[in-house]
């Protein structure tokens, strides 16, 4: 929206769905952080979690509450930053959120002076005053600088609900989509339980590495998705797929860098971050799986970025949970 603004050259509509889009993803994600905090202990108590694991995950996934409401208010930012033709200052944010949390991890985990050892709550910490840095940073631009034509002053601010529909408008899929993958995530976890705890961790282990992934993805994503909205405006539509075939080459280009690695020594890449030999030995196995499964995943991304460029909420949506629910979900479970 904000791309196709500045192909016609509106100011004002900019602003708009700037405001309206933090305010909106600030509600919907203060709606689901609500939910994991009031019902955090039956969420656990579903993976059939001893006592002592559902009191600490409880703690955890109360914090990670508020993560989640200034990760999505952060992403937001950002999008807004690189839609504007802004990718520096979105970068700013990016390098703020990884640097605080690097800074404090290793003294809210393990403690440091005065400050006492905190284990996985301070691992939570760190990350959730990772992302309020970047807020603040990001508020910063909009309010206290000349963001292009995009700055918050008092007369922007205030609730349009007809800018807000069509945001929803074009999240309906994307919000179907989320909760289907998520509900599938559950799912996949769940199964994965049933095969022991050091399967769960082999797991955990695995998945750390689809969080470079995700953020190669949505930093190519977001920017295909603006290019193509202003190509599009303008009528270029060959040089709009162009973007998107260029974009995922590059991509591509990242992404199996960082799975050659994977594929060659996936043991002492894993053991960078466990020394546990059963968990090791399980999770080698895995990691080569999930790095080619990841690289796939980010061609996915771009192309469905273009797709969104385009306002095309619904086919991505249909492609991603037919993709899980088809084709992952029943082959996981016949392996099992």
């Amino acid at each position: 929206l904000i791309s196709a603004a500045n192909v016609r050259q509106d100011p004002q509509k900019r602003t708009q769905v700037a405001y309206n889009g933090l305010v909106l993803g600030g509600i919907l994600s203060g709606l689901l952080g609500t939910l994991f905090f009031v019902f955090a202990p039956q969420w656990y108590a579903l993976f059939n979690a001893d006592s002592q694991v559902i009191e600490l995950g409880t703690r955890y996934l109360r914090l990670m509450a508020f993560f989640y409401v200034t990760g999505t208010v952060g992403w937001i930012m950002r999008s807004i930053f690189r839609a504007n033709t802004e990718a520096v200052k979105a970068l700013k944010l990016t390098l703020v959120n990884v640097s605080v949390t690097a800074l404090l991890l290793y003294p809210l985990i393990f403690g440091l002076g005065a400050l006492p050892a905190s284990g996985l709550l301070g691992a939570g910490w760190a990350h959730l005053l990772g992302r309020v840095g970047a807020v603040v940073l990001g508020a910063f631009y909009l309010i206290r600088t000349k963001t292009r034509s995009i700055q918050f002053v008092r007369e922007h601010l205030r609730i349009d609900l007809k800018v807000m529909k069509e945001i929803l408008g074009l999240l309906s899929w994307k919000v179907v989509e989320s909760v289907g993958t998520r509900i599938y995530a559950s799912i996949v976890l769940a199964i994965i339980a049933s095969l022991g705890t050091a399967a769960v961790a082999a797991y955990g282990v695995a998945f750390t590495f689809e969080g470079m992934f995700v953020v190669i993805g949505v930093a190519f994503g977001v920017t295909v998705c603006a290019l193509m909205g202003e190509d599009l405006g303008k009528g270029l539509f060959a040089r709009a797929k162009e973007i998107v075939r260029k974009s995922n080459h590059y991509a591509q280009a990242v992404a199996w860098a960082l799975t050659l690695p994977m594929l060659i020594w996936p043991e002492a890449v894993v053991r960078f971050f466990v020394k546990d030999p059963v968990v090791v030995a399980q999770a080698a196995v895995l990691l080569p799986y999930f790095a080619i499964s990841n690289a796939i995943f980010l061609a996915g991304f771009v192309f469905a970025s273009g797709l969104l460029g385009a306002k095309d909420t619904r086919t991505p949506a249909v492609i991603s949970l037919g993709a899980q629910y088809l084709v992952g979900l029943p082959l996981m479970a016949a392996g099992v």
